[in-house]
């Protein structure tokens, strides 16, 4: 029995770190989107100016 409980543990540890990795990647995603964005905003900004 606690074999099977210790399995079932592990499976939930997997199972939150693989979100926890998924989670990762997807905030440094939107990272490079934001700070993409930004760039543009500068640029098209900076381009108005002159």
């Amino acid at each position: 029995d606690q074999r099977e409980n210790g399995n079932d543990i592990d499976k939930l540890w997997f199972t939150i770190e693989n979100k926890m990795c998924t989670l990762q990647i997807d905030k440094e995603r939107m990272n490079l989107e934001i700070l993409q964005i930004k760039g543009i905003a500068q640029a098209t900004s900076q381009s108005q100016l002159h």
